[in-house]
């Protein structure tokens, strides 16, 4: 649920977050979450991403919110946090 990820993003963001802006990339998320998740802080940058720019996006994200796949991960060295 919504809640659910919005606490879940104010957990991560305790957990990657020292001074600098986190990069989230979030596949498969509505709009409307997309705002209310950057409304929680101004310490991540939520990017929504499209099957066709997920891979581009991943390069350099610190968090991924959505169903991942093995070759998303490759695709990621500074990946810390999935949802």
């Amino acid at each position: 649920t919504s809640t659910m990820h919005r606490l879940l993003l104010v957990c991560a963001l305790g957990s990657l977050a020292l001074n600098a802006q986190v990069k989230i990339v979030a596949l498969g998320v509505s709009p409307a979450d997309i705002k209310e998740y950057q409304s929680v802080t101004n310490l991540a940058k939520i990017v929504p991403a499209t099957k066709e720019t997920v891979m581009k996006e991943l390069a350099d994200a610190d968090a991924f919110i959505g169903e991942i796949t093995p070759e998303m991960v490759k695709a990621a060295p500074k990946l810390r946090w999935v949802t």
